[in-house]
């Protein structure tokens, strides 16, 4: 019963070995296909989750080697091939980027490409960190493999790198500042995969060396990754100066329109100012007019007062005068 659920449990990693060598395969050639410019922060992102992935499940195989042995051993093979492909395929495709590639994307992506970019970048240098870790490992527990006397089993082609050939392709870039921290890591890395290749793609070699020289490797590569942040630094400083320059120029094109158009509403107010004038000219004459009228009316108005008041006093006294000569002719 037991040997039956474990040739079960043999049969099922090995099938899904095979799946994942399919998978990184897949990965690899669609590595190879353009992605349009709107999709390829998008499908980075995605990649760069299932390489995390694919280290979280390296870890748990690793630890799983260590309780069951072989029933593990293929599947962990497997995945670390196809996630060594996928690594190898985000790299190139980072490392192919170039400047006009570069600057198709931050156009037509979405706003804060930039830092999108940046953090794209970072994060392939933490997996390949987090990648050259699990490398080594898989490599101590290949010597205790070993010691344990298992038999190696049938392992897929994986490309001959060791594991500072891993940290090497992490921080590679087409930049000519990095070009002396290249060629120290080829220097680094001849000598243990010389090592490497005579026990395995991931066999032992001394860890004494190993470390010191990946020691050294790491530092002279963070050198030149410094250098190549701070060329970034220095180019994205120097395409926002260009987007605030263009914008600048925005803003002095609509100043000068609305300028245009505030002259335009000038000439209009003055020529609509003249009909105006004449009207407010035409009304004060008018109302002159009227003042004057008002005093020719009151004048007369004084007048013919006058007037009835002379006839009214004149007709009492000759009515007066009448009356007494009426009255000294009768007696």
């Amino acid at each position: 019963m037991a040997d039956s659920s474990a040739s079960s449990a043999v049969q099922r990693r090995e099938r899904l070995a095979g799946e994942l060598v399919s998978t990184g395969s897949k990965d690899v050639a669609e590595s190879g296909q353009s992605v349009p410019n709107a999709d390829w922060f998008g499908t980075m992102t995605e990649r760069l989750q299932d390489w995390d992935r694919r280290l979280n499940r390296l870890r748990r195989l690793c630890a799983l080697l260590e309780s069951e042995g072989e029933q593990a051993r293929s599947e962990l093979w497997a995945l670390a091939a196809s996630t060594e492909q996928l690594a190898n395929a985000i790299r190139s495709e980072l490392d192919g980027l170039t400047p006009e590639r570069e600057k198709a994307l931050l156009v037509t992506a979405q706003p804060g490409g930039i830092l999108r970019l940046r953090k794209l970048r970072r994060d392939v240098e933490r997996l390949s960190r987090e990648h050259a870790s699990v490398c080594e490992l898989m490599q101590d527990l290949e010597s205790e493999v070993s010691e344990w006397g298992l038999e190696a089993a049938a392992e897929p082609a994986i490309p001959s790198r060791s594991r500072s050939g891993a940290v090497k392709s992490a921080f590679a870039s087409h930049a000519p500042e990095r070009q002396s921290a290249q060629e120290i890591e080829v220097a680094t890395s001849t000598a243990s995969e010389s090592v490497v290749a005579k026990d395995g793609v991931y066999g032992t070699f001394a860890a004494g060396q190993g470390r010191s020289s990946t020691q050294a490797m790491t530092s002279a590569l963070e050198t030149g990754t410094a250098l190549q942040q701070a060329r970034l630094d220095a180019q994205y400083a120097e395409h926002d100066l260009q987007e605030r320059q263009t914008l600048l120029q925005r803003i002095q094109s609509g100043v000068q329109q609305a300028h245009t158009v505030f002259r335009e509403l000038a000439s209009i107010t003055e020529s609509q100012q003249q009909p105006l004038n004449d009207i407010e000219a035409r009304t004060q004459q008018v109302r002159g007019e009227q003042e004057l009228t008002a005093l020719e009316w009151e004048r007369y108005v004084r007048r013919r007062r006058s007037r009835r008041r002379f006839c009214f006093w004149f007709s009492i006294w000759a009515t007066l005068v009448l009356l007494f000569a009426i009255y000294v002719f009768l007696h």
